[in-house]
């Protein structure tokens, strides 16, 4: 049951900090036209640092060294991002072969893609980062 308890707590931390992502990739891109590639990298950094934040405090307690858990968090984070990057692009194709809404597509992709990769990540981060 504690486990459960955990990845739960992780993934309500992990929506806050997807919805903070989410968010300013969807501003950066579709109202200041900032190239998807930067807004989604952009978007992603802002993420990591609430996420980073939330899941050392809230989830795990950790008592680890900040620099140790702050590289390992940076790998998992950066590995996932390439990850989010290749999903978003390929849902984009995906969706928009049975629909033209493009702001609709762009966020219902990078979206999904970000709740795939929750999984991963907190077992990455469970076992490397704190």
């Amino acid at each position: 049951m504690m486990k459960l308890s955990i990845f739960i707590t992780f993934l309500i931390c992990g929506f806050i900090a997807a919805s903070i992502n989410w968010t300013a990739r969807l501003l950066l891109n579709d109202f200041f036209y900032i190239n998807l590639i930067f807004s989604i990298a952009i978007a992603h950094i802002l993420g990591m640092i609430v996420a980073f934040i939330l899941f050392k405090k809230i989830v795990f307690n950790s008592k680890k060294n900040i620099s140790a858990s702050l590289l390992s968090f940076v790998f998992v984070n950066v590995l996932s991002l390439v990850i989010i990057y290749i999903m978003t692009i390929l849902f984009i194709y995906i969706f928009s072969l049975f629909n033209s809404d493009v702001l609709f597509i762009k966020g219902a992709s990078h979206g999904l893609a970000i709740c795939i990769t929750s999984i991963s990540s907190f077992i990455l981060h469970k076992k490397f980062t704190y």
